[in-house]
């Protein structure tokens, strides 16, 4: 098996990509369902700095593109490929941020943020 750059022939991780042209209406208006199902498997996902991520990731998460062009892209999948097969840190560091996000947006956390808001709420009354 040949590889391509520096991503390995046979690949033993996860990592997902959603990448949307910067300033497209995709960009702008979809949803984040694909970085809360990363999430929600454990994966990095390397993503564009889409309205809707911005909301979900933090700034640091060390996967996410600064534009959408081919050699931004390429060379995220360098670095992805070069810090797993290297000391992780970057790699730990995204599976640390996924696993917050994954438990900010489950079922349980976001239940427990509407009771507290309509607790506060009901309380003015």
């Amino acid at each position: 098996e040949e590889s391509v750059g520096n991503i390995p022939p046979s690949v033993d991780f996860q990592c997902d990509i959603s990448v949307r042209p910067r300033n497209s209406s995709e960009s702008k208006f979809k949803s984040t369902a694909k970085l809360a199902t990363a999430a929600a498997l454990g994966h990095n996902i390397i993503v564009s700095w889409d309205e809707a991520v911005k909301d979900v990731l933090p700034p640091d998460y060390p996967f996410a593109l600064a534009d959408d062009s081919f050699d931004t892209i390429r060379t995220m999948f360098d670095t992805v490929a070069a810090d797993y097969a290297g000391d992780r840190r970057k790699w730990n560091q995204g599976l640390s941020i996924m696993k917050d996000i994954n438990e900010r947006l489950s079922i349980e956390y976001i239940a427990g943020e509407f009771h507290v808001y309509f607790s506060r709420l009901l309380s003015t009354f």
